[in-house]
């Protein structure tokens, strides 16, 4: 559990304040097809992340971030070994407000990735580049609470 994160009873409270990063990993390098499934409010700051798909050494991974500033969901592929590490894979307008709590589902499967939110469909990609690896929820100068987190195994 990194420095920025606390639990309470079946809830995870993340607390960048102004800095950036934060990180709560879990599961296995080995894991290749999953789902996530929690509740995420965003309380300060405009955004709330999570991370699948994550390299070993941290510098690849597919993140599913909400943002709610731009009014929209995206899930990208970071790959911090390129000069352009920032690749978008699917934008989606969507109203995210802080405040109101989000039952949030991330399901990784072959090489398809699907996001929900509150039981919708929001994001359905297809990549291939990564096909295993842990996952986290991330913090960027902002504070979120994340209930219920499970995970899994497809």
């Amino acid at each position: 559990m990194g420095k920025h994160w606390t639990i309470d009873g079946n809830t995870l409270i993340g607390d960048s304040g102004n800095e950036q990063g934060g990180l709560a990993t879990f599961g296995r390098q080995d894991w290749r097809d999953y789902e996530l499934d929690f509740y995420v409010t965003m309380i300060t700051g405009a955004n709330a992340s999570c991370f699948i798909r994550r390299t070993a050494d941290g510098k690849k991974f597919y993140a599913c971030n909400t943002l709610a500033a731009r009014k929209v969901f995206r899930v990208i592929l970071l790959d911090n070994t390129q000069q352009n590490p920032f690749h978008d894979l699917s934008v989606v307008k969507f109203d995210f407000e802080e405040g109101p709590e989000y039952h949030m589902r991330i399901v990784a499967h072959g090489n398809s990735i699907s996001t929900y939110v509150d039981g919708e469909v929001v994001n359905n990609v297809s990549d291939d580049t990564l096909l295993a690896g842990h996952a986290a929820f991330a913090l960027w100068n902002n504070r979120v609470r994340i209930r219920e987190p499970r995970h899994r195994l497809l």
